[in-house]
């Protein structure tokens, strides 16, 4: 959905398993934890692939402040 969203391209994953980092996921590498985004702050927009709303929230909560935007990407199907 991001490949084909037609905005930013997709740069990376952002995953807390540190063992993750470096990983390749159809061709798009794991960049690391949400450290990235305090690295860089307003760089990065952030899509979200996470189901559950208080889970979600608490990400949203603890990295809003790093993010430019949270787009919102809806399957075509």
């Amino acid at each position: 959905i991001a490949r084909t969203a037609g905005g930013a391209p997709l740069v990376g994953y952002l995953d807390d398993d540190s063992t993750q980092t470096g990983r390749q996921l159809g061709g798009i590498t794991v960049l690391g934890n949400d450290a990235v985004l305090r690295e860089h702050p307003g760089h990065f927009a952030v899509a979200l692939g996470i189901g559950n709303p208080r889970i979600r929230q608490a990400v949203v909560s603890r990295i809003r402040q790093w993010v430019r935007e949270f787009p919102i990407l809806i399957h075509p199907g």
